[in-house]
């Protein structure tokens, strides 16, 4: 990227009250900004922060921060360009940060039941975790009534 660049893509956004410097030149389908065959957030990154890491992919920490923000095309946050808003993470951290139910279930501390989720009574299976003391409780029901059936 050469300083003419630069120079148009600092003429390209706006700076909102809450940092955020907010794309005002056109968007695609999923809200994010573009500048020519690219999105804006990732222009930015390169200019200001560095290259981009293989198999990594940028997160708007302002839009992870904003609790109040449901996520999805109309985010505001995506046309967020300001470089200190952006970070380098994985795909799956990228997604946990964000409002979708997989990252809901992640942030989840309890079962349904209260039991806590550490280390001591949590089964990990492929995409999923289990309440070790539930499925005691489940499998004591299920043997009970065998017994009696017997």
């Amino acid at each position: 990227m050469n300083f003419d660049t630069l120079g148009r893509f600092l003429a390209k956004f706006e700076q909102a009250e809450n940092g955020c410097w907010l794309w005002t030149q056109p968007v695609d389908q999923d809200g994010y900004g573009r500048i020519g065959d690219y999105r804006a957030h990732r222009v930015s990154y390169l200019l200001f922060r560095g290259e981009l890491q293989p198999g990594l992919e940028i997160d708007h920490v302002c839009h992870t921060l904003d609790l109040a923000c449901p996520g999805g095309v109309t985010c505001i946050h995506r046309r967020c360009v300001n470089p200190q808003h952006l970070e380098l993470v994985t795909h799956r951290e990228n997604g946990l940060r964000g409002r979708s139910l997989p990252a809901a279930n992640a942030a989840k501390t309890h079962c349904s039941a209260g039991h806590p989720f550490d280390e001591a009574n949590t089964y990990v299976t492929p995409g999923r975790r289990q309440c070790r003391r539930c499925n005691a409780q489940a499998v004591a029901r299920y043997t009970s009534r065998k017994k009696v059936a017997a």
